[in-house]
């Protein structure tokens, strides 16, 4: 791929895992909410709270990465904001983390509005795995991210509708 074609690659494998993401949030039931799957896994507004979550921070390290080549961006699981946000959702209806999706997602997408091809040959120091290529730092962070949690959120459905 080259001139356009790969930040084009990106923007839209984004958009089709927001659609996912949307449609998923969207068949909730809210009776199913805050219900225990089991197995330590999150509730689905601990899902979707933590989604909207990792979209806000990684549109800020993509902001950065795009400004200033080599910044430090990334994070580990331990990340206080990371861990606040699925604690927070306890306390939150299904609208209010809905919204809170939806805002994440475009906030993501029109960062990644302002990509060009040439800037995912940049290098950035990836607190977590060093330095890396913001390519893979948008497949590791949000695609993949996204994907697998859109999995989970099918998953925890199906638990909470089983219990």
């Amino acid at each position: 791929m080259s001139g356009q074609a790969r930040a084009d690659a990106v923007r839209i494998a984004n958009d089709e895992l927001d659609k996912r993401l949307r449609a998923l949030a969207a068949t909730i039931p809210v009776e199913l909410l805050h219900t225990d799957p089991g197995g330590g896994q999150w509730t689905l507004a601990e899902n979707l709270a933590h989604i909207a979550e990792f979209s806000r921070f990684f549109a800020d390290d993509v902001a950065a990465q795009l400004k200033d080549e080599g910044v430090a961006v990334g994070r580990t699981h331990e990340h206080p904001g990371r861990n606040a946000a699925v604690a927070a959702a306890a306390g939150q209806s299904l609208d209010n983390l809905r919204e809170a999706l939806d805002t994440a997602l475009a906030a993501l997408a029109e960062q990644l509005g302002q990509l060009r091809s040439e800037h995912l040959d940049h290098m950035g120091h990836n607190r977590k795995y060093g330095p890396e290529h913001l390519q893979r730092f948008l497949e590791r962070y949000v695609l993949e991210h996204k994907a697998a949690h859109a999995q989970q959120l099918e998953t925890t459905m199906d638990a909470v509708r089983q219990r």
